[in-house]
C-alpha cells in the first residue's frame, strides 16, 4: 500500500526503531495516523493505574492548584517520572493533554497530594481516550 508516495513497509522500517511503541493506522483517505495506545497501557501498568475511574477532561477546572508552603511536607511520589512520561506523549501524539501537563509541571519541586491527584486525573483521562485521535 502506498500512502503519499511511500510504501507502508518503508514507513514502518524508518519510524518503528525510533518511536516505539507507536502504532500506525493507514487509510487511503486519511493517510497515516500515529497512536501510542501500547505506551499508554505500559504507563498505566508501570505507575499502578490499572483500574481507574474514567474522566472526560484531563484537568478539573473547578480545582485551584497552588504551590506548597515551605513548611508543608512534600508527597514522596514518582511525580517527575509520571510528568516526564506525559510530556513525551504531548510531544509525540497527544496535544490534547498539553495544557494539563504544562500546568502540573509547575508543581514538581514540592508536590503535594493534590498535585499527585491531578496527575492521576490525566492518566484517568488517557485510560478512556486510548484511541485518540480516533
Amino acid at each position: 500500500m502506498h500512502v503519499h508516495g511511500i510504501t507502508l513497509e518503508t514507513f514502518y522500517q524508518v519510524m518503528s526503531p525510533r518511536y516505539l511503541p507507536l502504532s500506525f493506522d493507514t487509510s487511503y483517505y486519511t493517510g497515516i495516523k500515529l497512536k501510542q495506545q501500547l505506551y499508554i497501557d505500559q504507563l498505566l501498568e508501570r505507575f499502578n493505574f490499572g483500574k481507574l475511574n474514567p474522566v472526560t477532561t484531563p484537568l478539573d477546572l473547578n480545582q485551584k492548584l497552588v504551590k506548597a508552603l515551605p513548611d508543608e511536607p512534600a508527597v514522596d511520589t514518582n511525580l517527575y517520572q509520571q510528568l516526564g512520561s506525559l510530556m513525551y506523549l504531548v510531544t509525540c501524539t497527544r496535544p490534547d493533554i498539553a495544557h494539563a501537563v504544562s500546568v502540573l509541571s509547575q508543581f514538581c519541586s514540592h508536590p503535594l497530594e493534590v498535585h499527585h491527584a491531578a496527575v492521576k486525573r490525566v492518566f484517568r483521562y488517557l485510560s478512556v481516550t486510548l484511541n485518540f485521535p480516533g
